[in-house]
C-alpha cells in the first residue's frame, strides 16, 4: 500500500519535472528552492534528524571508523566557498588516476553515454563502479567526508539524483557542432541549483591548461555581492548569466582558474560560487566529479527519478550513510 509520503512524491513529481527543465525561472529560482526545500524538509524529516544527530554526537567517531585522512588535513578547509588540495597525497586519489586513466585513454572522443551538452560528455558506465573501487573509496573516504561535513555541519549524502554523484567526464570542443555560436548553457556562469549548499569534489585526470576549458569561478562572498547587483534567482532572471552581466559588477581578476596536473582536487560550494566550464576545449579535459548534498535537497528530483543504488556490502556505518537510498 502506498505510504502518504510515497503518494506525495506522485502528486508533486510534475511539478518537479517543470521546474527542473525550466530551471524555476516562471516563479524565480530562489522560490523553486524554496518550495523544494520546504517539502524535503517535511518528506525526509527523519533522515535530516539522523544525519544531524550523527553528526552533532558521533561524527568523530564514525570518521575513526571509516578509513584514511589526508596527512595534510588541517589544510583541507574551505574558505570563501572552496578549498584546493594539489599534494597529491588524498587517501584513493592516486587509485582513480590508476583504475580511470584507462578508461579515459579507451573511450575519450567516443559518444558512450550521458550527454549533458554537446561539449561536456560522460565517459562513466555502470560497472565502472564495480571495476573501479576508488570512484566509491575516494568520495566516502574519512579525508574527503571530514572536509564535506564539517562544512555542511551534517553528515553529507552522496548525490542520488542530480547531478549524478559519481562522475567521469570529458569536455572537448570536437562534439560541438558549432563551436563557434558562443558560450552557451554551462559555459555561461551559474550557480548550481539542486541543493544549497551542494559541494563538488573534482579530481584532474589528465594535466588541465587554459586550452582545457578549464573549471572557472568567483569565491563566495563576490558571488554573494553579483548575486544581489543581478537579482539573480529573481523572476525573469536568467539562470546563466553572461561575461558581459556578470563583469558589469565583477572585475575579471576575481576569477579563478582550475588549471594543474592529474590528482589536482577542488572542493567548491557550487551553489554559492558563480562557475562555469568547458570553454572551447581544443584540448580535452576530463575530470572525476563526486557531488554531495545534505539530506535535505533544494530541487525536487527525488520526486520522479530513481535514487542511485551503491554496494553496501562490507561498508563502515558512515559509508552506508552516505550512500544508502533514502525513503
Amino acid at each position: 500500500m502506498m505510504s502518504l509520503r510515497q503518494l506525495a512524491d506522485k502528486l508533486v513529481k510534475p511539478l518537479g519535472r517543470f521546474t527542473q527543465h525550466n530551471y524555476g525561472e516562471w516563479s524565480g529560482l530562489n522560490n523553486a528552492r524554496a518550495i523544494a526545500h520546504a517539502y524535503n524538509g517535511w518528506r525526509y524529516k527523519d533522515r535530516i534528524k539522523l544525519h544531524q544527530s550523527l553528526f552533532q554526537e558521533r561524527f568523530d567517531e564514525l570518521l575513526a571508523g571509516n578509513g584514511p585522512f589526508s596527512p595534510n588535513q588541517d589544510s583541507l578547509v574551505m574558505k570563501d566557498g572552496y578549498c584546493f588540495d594539489r599534494s597529491g597525497t588524498l587517501p584513493f586519489v592516486q587509485d582513480i588516476l590508476k583504475e580511470v586513466g584507462p578508461i579515459v585513454d579507451e573511450r575519450q572522443g567516443k559518444v558512450i553515454g550521458y550527454i549533458q551538452q554537446n561539449f561536456f560528455r560522460s565517459l562513466f558506465k555502470k560497472e565502472d563502479i564495480t571495476k573501479c573501487p576508488s570512484l566509491l573509496n575516494f568520495p566516502t573516504s574519512s579525508a574527503v567526508l571530514k572536509t564535506v561535513g564539517d562544512y555542511f555541519q551534517t553528515v553529507p549524502v552522496l548525490s542520488k539524483t542530480l547531478s549524478p554523484g559519481v562522475r567521469i567526464m570529458e569536455s572537448n570542443v570536437k562534439f560541438d557542432p558549432t563551436p563557434d555560436a558562443g558560450h552557451r548553457e554551462s559555459q555561461n556562469y551559474h550557480l548550481d541549483r539542486h541543493s544549497h549548499p551542494f559541494m563538488y569534489c573534482l579530481v584532474l585526470l589528465k594535466e588541465v591548461t587554459e586550452q582545457s576549458g578549464p573549471w572557472s569561478f568567483l569565491g563566495a562572498e563576490t558571488s554573494a555581492k553579483a548575486a544581489t547587483k543581478l537579482r539573480y534567482g529573481k523572476r525573469s532572471v536568467p539562470y546563466r548569466i553572461s561575461d558581459e552581466m556578470m563583469y558589469e559588477h565583477v572585475d575579471p581578476k576575481e576569477l579563478i582558474v582550475f588549471t594543474g596536473k592529474p590528482g589536482d582536487v577542488l572542493f567548491i560550494d557550487s551553489s554559492k560560487c558563480f562557475h562555469y566550464g568547458s570553454r572551447n576545449a581544443v584540448v580535452p579535459r576530463f575530470l572525476a566529479m563526486f557531488a554531495f548534498t545534505t539530506p535535505k535537497r533544494s530541487d525536487l528530483t527525488q520526486t520522479f527519478l530513481r535514487q542511485n543504488n551503491r554496494p553496501l556490502e562490507g561498508a563502515s556505518e558512515l559509508r552506508k550513510i552516505v550512500l544508502e537510498p533514502h525513503e
